[in-house]
């Protein structure tokens, strides 16, 4: 099984070893709370599926950018730090590049928990229909090192996904806006 990280402008496919790895340090390094309980609950289902596209993720776009790169240059073994660094690289990149442009000011919101329950149970039906696409589509080498998927088989990921990515975008919009009335209100 293969596992994705997703942005706001792209994503990031790798080994879902490779992901469940993210997943573990990111949740070494968050406090207890909301989101930590969130990326276990992903783990302790066997979800190798993270959702970034949302505002509000900045701890985990910070620790993937800065953290994560430094965590991996401790790792003693050099060809097991190598070869992170390689599957990683792109992951990193991606991070600083979301991080970078939603950038909040010092002091920002905290995300609302209506939004993070969301974003759990969209990651849920995502990676679930991700392991149904792996099915139907069993040329996608999703455990070989360094496989990536093809143009055509990206394409193919993209159409397989399109109605629920649509519902999403969707209950997400409907979700800010409920939000920002909420907050309109008060």
């Amino acid at each position: 099984m293969a596992g994705s990280i997703f942005f706001a402008s792209d994503s990031w496919h790798g080994k879902s070893s490779t992901t469940f790895f993210v997943m573990d340090f990111l949740i070494s390094q968050l406090p207890d709370g909301e989101i930590r309980s969130q990326l276990q609950d992903l783990v302790d289902n066997n979800i190798a599926i993270l959702d970034l596209r949302e505002p509000g993720q900045s701890a985990l776009l910070d620790l993937i950018a800065e953290e994560l790169p430094q965590h991996i240059e401790s790792i003693g073994d050099a060809r097991i730090r190598e070869n992170l660094t390689t599957r990683l690289a792109d992951l990193v990149s991606l991070a600083r590049t979301q991080r970078q442009k939603t950038r909040q000011p010092v002091g920002g919101e905290q995300m609302d928990t209506r939004r993070m329950e969301l974003n759990r149970s969209q990651s849920r039906e995502l990676g679930q229909l991700y392991s149904r696409f792996l099915e139907a589509h069993p040329e996608v080498e999703s455990e070989v090192d360094g496989a990536a998927m093809t143009e055509e088989q990206e394409a193919a990921w993209a159409a397989y996904s399109a109605e629920l990515r649509a519902r999403h975008k969707a209950e997400r919009s409907a979700l800010a806006d409920r939000i920002q009335a909420e907050r309109r209100r008060s």
